[in-house]
């Protein structure tokens, strides 16, 4: 029962990006010629319309795009990481357990873009009847922010801070990504519902990866890690 409990922040953030997901398909669907039927039509309408006049689509586009690179670039870092260990070790199963733990999560991200690649829910703003582009969730965000925060707490495994450090850490990461969404959002490929439900799965797919850790990487590695 107790390893249940460590999985229910996971499990109660992906029942609500679920619910979001059927709401995002069920209230106040409007439709747009150019990309279909959208759900939470006003506010989505009024939000794309105020990005629309901010004007600066093409500079937040690039920004995102290299967020996006600077978090896959932190993937392929931990994967040199866990290579050298393999190669060092002799053997796969001496690879630190925090490694594969990390690889899970992000295979998962990967998993959730493919499911929503095929069965799309919304289409991008910038769509057009012939070449309709999913949006929702947002990939770069959900990249972006699993891979940035799922990355760091990965890092503390190695580097021995302090807890005023690792929280400081966490709160400027979190301030980032938030800044980060906005500017998704205001490159104009995205609605607002796109964003919001693309912050609810990172957070799961985070929660899970937390509880996976407690579970699956012990004191003795992490220790053993920092030395």
């Amino acid at each position: 029962m107790k390893r249940f409990f460590k999985y229910i922040p996971a499990l109660s953030l992906t029942i609500v990006f679920i619910i979001w997901t059927i709401l995002v398909k069920t209230i106040d669907v409007g439709y747009i010629s150019e990309v279909g039927y959208l759900g939470f039509y006003q506010i989505n309408m009024s939000v794309n319309q105020a990005a629309v006049q901010f004007a600066r689509a093409n500079l937040f586009d690039k920004l995102t795009d290299v967020g996006l690179y600077v978090s896959i670039a932190s993937v392929l870092a931990f994967g040199v990481i866990g290579i050298v260990q393999w190669v060092k070790r002799k053997s796969i199963k001496k690879v630190d357990s925090i490694l594969f733990v990390l690889l899970a999560s992000y295979v998962l991200c990967v998993a959730y873009y493919l499911t929503f690649e095929i069965m799309k829910i919304n289409y991008s703003p910038l769509s057009t009847p012939e070449k309709l582009k999913a949006s929702y969730p947002s990939t770069h965000i959900l990249f972006f922010i699993v891979f940035m925060f799922n990355g760091l707490i990965a890092l503390f495994n190695y580097v021995k801070v302090n807890r005023i450090i690792r929280i400081c850490s966490y709160a400027l990461l979190g301030a980032l990504s938030v800044v980060y969404a906005v500017a998704r959002l205001y490159s104009l490929n995205h609605w607002l519902s796109d964003v919001i439900g693309s912050i609810l799965l990172a957070s799961s797919i985070i929660a899970l990866f937390i509880a996976l850790k407690k579970e699956f990487v012990k004191e003795k590695e992490i220790e053993a890690s920092n030395e």
